[in-house]
């Protein structure tokens, strides 16, 4: 089944701000535009291609939503979520869980820092328990963590759900965090209620610009991410331009969540992805033919944006191939952030996927 989305709501992405020196803002309106390589949240391709045959567009007849100020929902949601921290094998984990209902995890990106869900976690708290994940960035070394790179994630994720007593769960996978879902759900298919992914780049190794970036990080663990050469600038432009008119507040919270990562932490996950990609996109030992990446028992819900880019979108066509009958919404006017961006768009979408019962309830009262 598939769905699609372009309504603007209040929403609607901003102009593109003036770029650097050098560097030329997308076109206006051209869907088909260059941009800086990539296939993550920090560097990649700024817009995508045309709608993928197949997808239908978010409806655009609802009423436009209350535009949400950044600031006071993310002190409501500091000040009502439930904050916990442990070690798990030695590895620190901490979550902030909002609401209540069955559960929706929301593991952290490459940025690790998962409080950037917590527009859309403040939008689905009544639907959902909200489930805000940080997760430590995976070890390299040693031969388990080469044939499965992301082995760590997915123990610790599997820690959290049992800490939290859920035998099942939703989870939400943006960027990096979808490659950790996907395994997740290769490993426990029994342990995933739902799969929600976006800007996955399944299969897809790494660019020029990230290799770069990972080296950086290799040698300059300590070193903030936003200090390595260029990266601010692939972050404006790839990113800024999907921003709402009057959500500048909205862009510095995110640039500077992002940009005080530790190059380090980027780096190990940015490896971890590649290492995964340069076997197909399965750990060792997974055959390639034979076996869908997700088993047919878990539904699965791709959200495909405009700001994805080529890349991304291949990897999301590569993705589609190996799923029996996955959902698609296409999100006309977002970027890879439309949690963030766009997140009533975002979270009409989760439920209509995750809790379609609360959605028509919704609609008929």
């Amino acid at each position: 089944m598939i769905i699609r989305s372009s309504s603007p709501l209040t929403e609607e992405p901003a102009a593109p701000p003036a770029l650097p020196c050098g560097l030329a803002s997308c076109a206006e309106g051209n869907p088909q535009c260059e941009a800086a390589p990539g296939n993550s949240e920090t560097t990649s391709d700024c817009c995508g291609p045309p709608i993928p045959p197949g997808c239908r567009l978010d409806s655009d007849d609802e009423p436009a939503p209350v535009p949400l100020d950044w600031r006071d929902v993310h002190a409501e949601v500091q000040r009502h979520g439930r904050d916990e921290r442990w070690q798990h094998d030695g590895r620190h984990l901490q979550t902030l869980t909002l609401g209540e209902g069955p559960p929706l995890y929301l593991p952290c990106g490459l940025s690790g820092r998962s409080e950037l869900f917590c527009l859309l976690a403040w939008l689905l708290k009544d639907s959902f328990r909200c489930v805000m994940i940080d997760l430590p960035a995976p070890a390299l070394r040693g031969r388990l963590n080469r044939d499965a790179p992301l082995n760590q994630p997915v123990a610790d994720l599997l820690d959290v759900m049992d800490r939290a007593g859920d035998e099942t769960a939703v989870v939400y996978g943006a960027g990096f965090s979808g490659l950790v879902a996907i395994e997740l759900t290769r490993a426990v298919p029994h342990r995933v209620a739902g799969l929600i992914l976006q800007s996955v780049g399944f299969q897809q190794e790494l660019s020029t610009a990230e290799r770069f970036l990972a080296r950086c990080g290799l040698v300059l663990p300590w070193l903030p991410i936003r200090r390595v050469p260029a990266v601010q600038t692939i972050q404006l432009r790839n990113h800024r331009m999907w921003f709402p008119p009057g959500a500048e507040d909205r862009w510095n919270y995110w640039a500077d969540a992002a940009g005080t990562t530790p190059a380090g932490d980027v780096s190990r996950r940015l490896i971890a992805a590649d290492r995964l990609a340069a076997a197909g996109g399965l750990p060792a030992g997974v055959p390639a033919q034979g076996k869908r990446i997700v088993p047919d028992s878990v539904p699965v819900q791709l959200l495909r944006t405009e700001g994805d880019g080529e890349r991304l979108a291949g990897a999301a066509d590569r993705l589609t191939a190996q799923l029996s009958n996955p959902r698609i919404a296409w999100m006309g006017g977002c970027g890879q952030l439309a949690y963030l961006t766009h997140p009533h768009r975002t979270a009409r979408l989760v439920r209509e996927f995750a809790a379609p019962e609360t959605t028509a309830s919704a609609a008929g009262g």
